[in-house]
């Protein structure tokens, strides 16, 4: 509920939350009541069902949003999550100005598995900008995500009114400085993933490598296309 909780401090319609498994929301509801409470807004409709499963009816439903969050813990247990398919079927699922945010992984631990899906987003989107956050709970404490979209740059943030954006919000942590600096990845980092064409080459090939496993409960958030 943390994720639905935040995006509820914004002036949303409606929120969409899939969850694999039921049970995840009545052990949030007992533990943590004040991130579970979101569930109870009347704008939050959960809907329990394998993820990847549940994104191929919604495009064949023909449904549209502003934001997709795809939140998984680590690379693969849930294959389907991480496979070119299941992000192309996201891409159909955005409106016309959207963005998909997806987790990666740790950059300095995992650079590897970055490559590969910073490489798979960028055939399938105009604009793929990783940035990064230090969250002692996250695999090394040196965690990363991408936004994706082919409509928004997340760094072109001249035209963006961060005052308006804030108004009435208490942020402990965003700012516009913070946004900003996310972005500015370590060298070894940058290097790695602004790849010349050969290298991208290869990484595509990588792609069709089976992943190392991790155990992980997946799930999607999105925000329906009418609701911002």
């Amino acid at each position: 509920g943390g994720t639905a909780k935040q995006l509820l401090r914004r002036p949303v319609k409606h929120i969409t939350v899939v969850d694999l498994d039921e049970e995840v929301v009545h052990v949030c509801r007992r533990f943590f009541p004040r991130l579970a409470a979101a569930f109870d807004d009347h704008r939050v409709r959960l809907e329990f069902e394998d993820g990847a499963e549940w994104v191929g009816n919604a495009v064949r439903k023909q449904k549209t949003f502003d934001i997709i969050i795809v939140d998984s813990t680590d690379f693969g247990a849930a294959q389907p999550l991480f496979e070119e398919h299941f992000h192309r079927q996201l891409r159909q699922l955005m409106a016309k100005i959207a963005v998909l945010v997806i987790n990666l992984t740790s950059l300095p631990w995992q650079l590897e598995s970055v490559q590969r899906s910073v490489a798979r987003q960028r055939r399938i989107f105009r604009f793929v900008r990783v940035f990064q956050i230090h969250q002692p709970t996250y695999t090394s404490g040196h965690y990363c995500f991408a936004i994706c979209s082919n409509s928004v740059d997340a760094l072109e943030t001249g035209t963006i009114d961060f005052t308006a954006i804030t108004h009435g919000l208490y942020m402990q942590y965003y700012s516009p400085e913070v946004h900003e600096a996310a972005f500015a990845l370590p060298e070894f980092a940058r290097r790695a993933i602004s790849a010349p064409s050969k290298a991208r080459k290869k990484a595509r090939k990588a792609t069709k490598k089976p992943m190392a496993s991790m155990n992980f409960t997946s799930k999607n958030y999105a925000a329906d296309k009418h609701e911002l």
